[in-house]
């Protein structure tokens, strides 16, 4: 993880490699962190890292007034038309991924978080530094000539100017600025993890959305299918009506067949539509093109220990929280060195000075503060930083609980998909037989139309439940990578081997 050390907020910004024009600044170096090439270049396009401001003055103040221009202003998140982004062509998996990490609201909000905190550092750095001001001072006094303050003078005055340079410069605070450092850097870390956990989330969360999406997709070709093949039956069937070779009964059983196909097919269309809308909002953008199959998961031996371990070692979450933990511990310290004594120094430069002290060109002031008495504010402040590491240390260990479970949950998922894909693999290929079979023999006048029927259903009922789980099967290879720590799109772009 980048360090980042600067004294003004233009160079903190400069080092970081953030986002920044004038209004929004995203440090894009920790959210892109392992991505290949084309996410870095897709995140500087338009600063999309926050999608609002305009890439010019002009497009800034339109910002500014609520106007469209070419940034985003608090009115276009509202209605149909919020997404600015339009993947078309083929869609990818990556795209919406790409589209995700520029667009979302919550990244963005996160990286605020980030950049707040770094500036905490520079804060905590600032505090060690001394305070350097310009003092000029003019003071008014009526002369009194005796009659008591007030009283019967003659109206004089007297009036001194000075103009002193000051300069407070803090000697020594028991090294509570170390610990005020430390545990600012740490949180910086923290925040960072914290964003990289929330990267990742949102990355399974579009992931998700898209095998929906794709899975809708695949129902609607079953459902065409079916379509195709009651159209064609019912030919076949009027044709046997015609020349006296079935029952009418049959010719009515498969126009209701045909029917109830075609229902099926809107309801399939139906949810297709809005998985595709649900997969826009996760994007952040609007769908206008084809889903495109992803590339295969990195398949591994599904050994629990190891993964267990890469996780521990991985997982953003639970760095965040270690991060987290070292802060509260640097806050202990800092409370704990509050009862040391503070040692400053006060000088001042008189460039400018009259009046009885004309001749003192500068003065200096050493000060030592100890503490003897502040009401149990200090032992309260202590306990409380006390309480919130053992609640980071709780949080910590928790997470390790949470973080064994979804493995083994993962683990077992996939070990029943993947027997259950090749139990379907075998349904498929006997339902292909029986209904070549059976629609031999209809066409051979030896099986009846229900036959056809109850094969027909079998088979493409059998071609879907494969299909599901196939889907079903990658998306849970790629969220078992994701709980172990990895990015679903270094995986899916640079192929990386496990």
């Amino acid at each position: 993880m980048r360090r980042i050390f600067a004294t003004t907020a233009t160079g903190l910004l400069a080092l970081a490699g953030c986002v920044t024009d004038g209004h929004r600044t995203i440090p894009t170096a920790v959210l892109q962190e392992g991505l290949p090439a084309e996410y870095h270049e897709a995140a500087a396009d338009n600063g999309r890292f926050q999608r609002g401001v305009g890439d010019t003055a002009a497009d800034g103040e339109a910002a500014a007034d609520g106007e469209a221009g070419d940034g985003f202003s608090s009115r276009d998140a509202i209605g149909p038309n919020a997404p600015a982004t339009v993947l078309a062509g083929e869609v990818t998996l990556a795209a919406c991924l790409r589209s995700a990490l520029a667009n979302n609201e919550s990244i963005a909000a996160s990286a605020e978080d980030y950049v707040q905190a770094l500036l905490g550092e520079d804060t905590a750095i600032a505090e060690t530094l001394p305070d350097i001001s310009l003092k000029a001072t003019h003071f008014l006094e009526e002369e009194q000539d005796g009659g008591g303050f007030g009283g019967g003078g003659g109206g004089d005055f007297s009036q001194r100017t000075s103009l002193a340079v000051n300069a407070d410069v803090p000697i020594w605070h028991g090294f509570r600025q170390v610990h005020h450092l430390r545990g600012q850097r740490a949180l910086s870390r923290s925040q960072a993890q914290s964003m990289l956990d929330l990267r990742n989330q949102l990355a399974l969360s579009v992931t998700e959305a898209y095998y929906t999406a794709l899975q809708a997709e695949r129902s609607v070709a079953v459902a065409t299918s079916a379509v195709t093949l009651n159209d064609e039956r019912l030919a076949t069937v009027q044709k046997l009506v015609d020349a006296g070779a079935a029952r009418k009964g049959e010719l009515l059983t498969t126009r209701a067949e045909l029917a109830q196909a075609r229902a099926a097919l809107e309801r399939a269309q139906e949810s297709l539509r809005l998985a595709r809308e649900r997969l826009g909002y996760a994007a952040g953008a609007r769908i206008a093109g084809e889903l495109a199959t992803p590339t295969e998961p990195t398949r591994a031996a599904l050994a629990l220990e190891p993964l267990l371990d890469r996780a521990l070692s991985r997982r953003p979450d639970l760095l965040a929280l270690q991060e987290l933990l070292t802060s509260r511990t640097e806050q202990i310290e800092f409370v704990k060195r509050e009862r040391y004594p503070d040692v400053d120094l006060n000088a001042n430069v008189y460039p400018l000075r009259d009046g009885s002290s004309e001749d003192v060109n500068w003065d200096v002031t050493l000060t030592a503060e100890v503490p003897i008495f502040r009401s149990g504010r200090w032992i309260t402040t202590l306990r409380i930083a006390e309480s919130q590491e053992r609640q980071a240390r709780l949080a910590i260990h928790e997470q390790r609980r949470r973080i064994d479970l979804d493995l083994r949950e993962a683990v077992t998922e996939i070990q029943s998909s993947d027997s259950l894909l090749r139990a379907l693999a075998e349904q498929v290929a006997a339902t292909e037989e029986a209904y070549r079979q059976v629609k031999r023999e209809f066409d051979a006048g030896a099986a009846s139309n229900l036959e056809v029927t109850v094969a027909q259903t079998q088979l493409l009922a059998a071609q879907l439940d494969r299909d599901t789980e196939s889907l079903r099967n990658s998306f849970l290879y790629r969220r078992l990578w994701t709980l172990t720590g990895d990015f679903l799109a270094a995986d899916l772009e640079s192929g990386v081997t496990r």
